[in-house]
């Protein structure tokens, strides 16, 4: 039991591996940071979908409303 915690121990105060993980810390984080740039650009995406789909709904009311007056 004493001889694992000196393993671990050693492997703690190792700075060899410090490059390693601080890598691994920047390349979690970078995912982290493109995973929420996606979801901003597809909830924009659904935003804007809305807001075309809205404009094609009132035009469409608006032809109907015209097609009616000249009929």
């Amino acid at each position: 039991m004493k001889k694992e915690l000196l393993n671990i121990t050693r492997l703690l105060k190792d700075e060899k591996a410090s490059p390693l993980i601080e890598e691994g810390l920047l390349i979690g984080l970078s995912l982290i940071i493109i995973a929420i740039i996606v979801g901003i650009v597809l909830r924009t995406m659904g935003w804007t979908q809305d807001i075309f789909n809205s404009i094609l709904e009132q035009l469409e009311e608006i032809k109907k409303s015209i097609s009616q007056m000249f009929s």
